[in-house]
């Protein structure tokens, strides 16, 4: 969805020379309301998706050869993200995949470019993997893992020349870089801004260094986070305003609100063989580098449940169904017992894994929080109790 909200942002660009007023507002209307959509609750970033797993198989024709090559994607694709899901210390005690049959962990496969002869089948495929079946295989390990994306967190792309930061340029391969490599499987929730005349206007290249974090905070909220960076990209040895002729970039941490991590500066040149452009590649090393820096703060112990009993103030059957399907889709509650049910109430034990703090965030996320009462804990939509009173 960023990628297509990210494509009718530059349709706009373009069409901007030759529509008319009252044409641009409304086409700004309909931008924004495919954005916003994107950035809603149901939008949320699945890291059991892993994309750009390039395969090459020959084989005696070229349906058994795209058969093979399927298969080789599932178990390339399961080890990927397997490492994505902990850290490097613990890569050595991966599950061995040698007899597993990696298929039965996919969900589902797309193919994202191909080319085939008679016999040779070659292809980026991306995967799809079910998150219970992989934590279930990881599990027997004892390895730490993440369970869930990040929270949101709003990337600014910036290019710096000649001392000034340009956010909203047109023809921004930066910006461009950063549509396509934020759709790849990842644990961080990026979220991108349109670059609309609200942002434009949020985020003025005219304002003091002082103002820029009030600014970043508005446009954050404006997407549904409440953390924010400004990623900088330098181009080295440009010499003219082609900056698609750019192939030798230096890159930095701008201004940064809420986002506790910081970005070591990189210089990222174009190298034979790489794929993409030294934009892209560009944004997928930083990515990978904000990716490394949150995990190890959100690695949990999944063998170590613990128990909370909690209260649920209710009020009608359709609140309450709200509530439990939402219980099931958080990766760090394992199980759910009804312990007692009336129409004002249902008393529930969790068993959970990684701590209460990254419960309550997990709760969080699903509109839902913890709130320590006098004898119990209660858990309720964040905006007051699950639905009406029962009849």
């Amino acid at each position: 969805m960023l990628k297509q909200a990210a494509r009718w942002s530059r349709y706009v660009g373009e069409m901007a020379g030759i529509a008319t007023l009252r044409e641009r507002a409304v086409t700004a209307t309909i931008v924004i309301g495919l954005w916003m959509a994107a950035m809603s609750p149901a939008h949320a970033v699945n890291i059991y998706t892993v994309s750009g797993i390039d395969v090459d198989v020959s084989a005696q024709s070229a349906v058994d050869a795209q058969a093979m090559a399927i298969t080789e994607a599932q178990r390339i694709g399961l080890t990927r993200l397997m490492q994505r899901l902990t850290t490097p210390q613990y890569f050595d005690r991966l599950p061995d995949l040698a007899g597993i049959d990696a298929g039965t962990y996919a969900r589902s496969h797309e193919v994202e470019h191909e080319e085939l002869s008679a016999t040779r089948y070659m292809a980026s495929i991306l995967v799809t993997y079910d998150g219970e079946k992989v934590r279930q295989l990881m599990k027997p390990a004892g390895i730490p893992m993440v369970l869930a994306a990040s929270d949101p967190l709003l990337v600014v792309p910036a290019i710096e020349r000649n001392g000034q930061l340009e956010f909203w340029t047109d023809d921004n391969p930066w910006r461009e870089a950063w549509s396509i490599e934020a759709e790849r499987g990842t644990l961080i929730d990026i979220r991108l801004p349109l670059g609309d005349l609200n942002d434009v206007a949020t985020l003025s290249t005219t304002l003091r260094p002082d103002e820029i974090p009030q600014a970043l905070a508005d446009l954050a909220s404006r997407y549904n986070a409440d953390a924010a960076i400004v990623v900088v990209a330098s181009p080295v040895g440009l010499t003219d305003e082609n900056l698609q002729a750019a192939n030798d970039l230096e890159l930095s941490q701008g201004t940064t609100i809420v986002w506790p991590y910081r970005i070591t500066p990189m210089r990222v040149a174009s190298a034979p063989g790489s794929t993409g452009s030294v934009w892209q590649q560009g944004a997928r090393r930083i990515l990978g580098s904000l990716e490394e820096a949150w995990k190890p703060d959100h690695l949990v112990q999944v063998g170590r449940a613990e128990s909370l009993s909690v209260t649920v103030p209710l009020a009608d059957l359709a609140g309450w169904t709200q509530i439990k399907k939402a219980l099931e889709d958080v990766p760090e509650i394992q199980s759910v017992a009804v312990d007692a049910f009336s129409q004002r109430e249902a008393s529930l034990r969790l068993a959970y894994v990684g701590g209460l703090s990254q419960l309550d965030r997990a709760l969080g996320a699903r509109g839902l929080r913890l709130q320590e009462g006098t004898n119990q804990w209660l858990l309720q939509r964040a905006e007051g109790p699950v639905g009406g009173q029962l009849q």
